[in-house]
């Protein structure tokens, strides 16, 4: 039961309250004292010892939900993972780890809920993979659930947690020649290349207005840079006798490229040249910045030619884009209303 008592601030004349809660700790068998002080009223801090009193009574260990994230997944690496994975697991949950500390390791395990992970996964998406965010997911997840079990905090934060759409690389690898219209500077996307049941198969994507399927228009430089593919696609394609071979990109055998193969093949290119690694994932930030800096302010077509539906991700992901296009829009006002004052003398 809780004990409150008034107090004086050094060099106020103002009552404060303070709570002290004496307890057993469940795992050593000896009591302790929990108490907190600053409440300016008796009712608040009464109403701040009942809920300390009930995280008690459920068992929840109080002295580590004060911990911040990235000394408990630190923690939690070392006693659980370090030394009993392989090195290339051991490396994954290392890369899952240090992204969350990054992000998110100095907020307090008793304040990290839902939305701040979300906020976080939102965050990093541009960035990866779909599947690449799923496996960080799922290492933190069995991490912080492990903090459920040793009752440090209440809910696990990944529970429900939605993976943003990325950039479509199966959608690249599907691209039939007949998909791409270069004289009208078009493209069709309609389609995907999935993997199941370690077996490739393209698959039709959703309708438009799903974030699916989509004509999206093509710039001039982008033209030329595949014209000049399609010629050296020609040349391999003779060279190895093949007809009706309907993918645009192909390899050197005349296949698909495999979606993993265009990952490991941009990995070799930025460290055979000194480039800070890069995935085919980060050209979807690149070409939403080259719109954002081209002008183009309009979330209707942005999200179009990304296929995305949700605004709300470009904004929350692009936020410090959209206040450029804020000052873009500010200024054809400023620059219409001195024409117009002009006009009007």
């Amino acid at each position: 039961m809780a004990t409150f008592y008034k107090y004086k601030r050094k060099g106020s004349n103002k009552d404060f309250w303070e709570y002290r809660i004496v307890y057993k700790d469940p795992k050593t068998g000896k009591y302790k004292e929990k108490s907190k002080k600053g409440f300016t009223s008796k009712a608040e801090a009464k109403l701040a010892a009942e809920e300390m009193e009930n995280k008690l009574g459920l068992g929840i260990d109080i002295q580590k939900e004060d911990m911040l994230v990235k000394d408990y997944l630190q923690e939690w690496f070392e006693n659980n993972k370090k030394n009993t994975v392989s090195w290339g697991t051991e490396k994954t949950i290392l890369q899952a780890i240090n992204l969350c500390i990054e992000n998110l390791g100095y907020v307090r395990m008793k304040d990290l809920d839902r939305s701040k992970y979300q906020s976080f996964i939102n965050k990093i998406a541009p960035y990866y993979s779909k599947s690449t965010l799923q496996r960080h997911n799922s290492r933190l997840s069995e991490a912080f659930e492990q903090a459920v079990q040793d009752d440090i905090i209440r809910k696990n934060p990944v529970w429900k947690i939605k993976i943003p759409k990325t950039v479509r690389i199966g959608e690249i690898t599907a691209l039939y020649e007949e998909d791409i219209d270069l004289n009208n500077k078009v493209v069709d996307i309609n389609k995907t290349f999935v993997r199941e049941n370690r077996i490739w198969l393209v698959k039709e994507t959703t309708k438009t207005g799903e974030s699916g399927e989509r004509r999206i228009g093509l710039d001039d430089y982008t033209v030329e840079k595949m014209k000049e593919w399609k010629k050296i696609r020609n040349e391999i394609l003779v060279r190895l006798g093949l007809r009706n071979v309907p993918y645009f990109f192909i390899n050197q055998k005349g296949e698909f490229i495999k979606t993993v193969n265009y990952g490991d093949m941009l990995r070799t290119i930025c460290k055979r040249h000194g480039l800070r690694h890069m995935t085919p994932h980060m050209f979807r930030h690149t070409h939403e910045t080259i719109m954002w800096e081209s002008g183009i302010v309009d979330l209707n077509f942005i999200g179009a030619r990304l296929g995305d539906k949700d605004k709300t991700i470009l904004l929350n992901t692009y936020g410090h884009l959209s206040n450029r296009s804020e000052q873009m829009n500010m200024d054809k006002i400023n620059q219409f209303m001195k024409s117009w004052a002009v006009f009007g003398q």
